[in-house]
């Protein structure tokens, strides 16, 4: 998958209003990355070199001290990460009335996985 993908997808939950398509980043994968379906399939779902969306994670615990603190959240060490839909399969998830952009969405990947593509 190419970064043009990536960037299509991000520009499009950004003219769609999604809540947080702010807040993702564009990254690659610096290694294979194992999830409950590795385990039935013995494959990894996420391969090392693909090109993710991720975006930080925080605690519900430390999202509501910096809310009560008045100041902005320290985020932990750990991201979630979705694969980008291609234009045409974005396409015809608005065809059947959904809006989902991505798809493979992995919670709690050490942050350490992704190296950031900067553009």
């Amino acid at each position: 998958m190419d970064l043009t993908v990536a960037l299509g997808c991000i520009k499009t939950m950004k003219e769609e209003g999604h809540h947080d398509a702010e807040e993702y980043k564009i990254g690659i994968l610096t290694r294979n990355l194992f999830t409950d379906v590795s385990e039935i399939s013995g494959f990894p779902s996420e391969r090392k070199g693909d090109v993710v969306l991720y975006k930080q994670e925080f605690s519900w615990e430390e999202r509501e001290r910096a809310r009560l603190e008045g100041r902005k959240p320290k985020p932990d060490n750990t991201v979630t990460i979705e694969k980008p839909m291609t234009s045409k399969e974005i396409a015809e998830q608005r065809a059947r009335g959904s809006k989902l952009s991505t798809y493979s969405t992995c919670i709690c990947v050490p942050k350490a996985y992704i190296e950031e593509v900067k553009i």
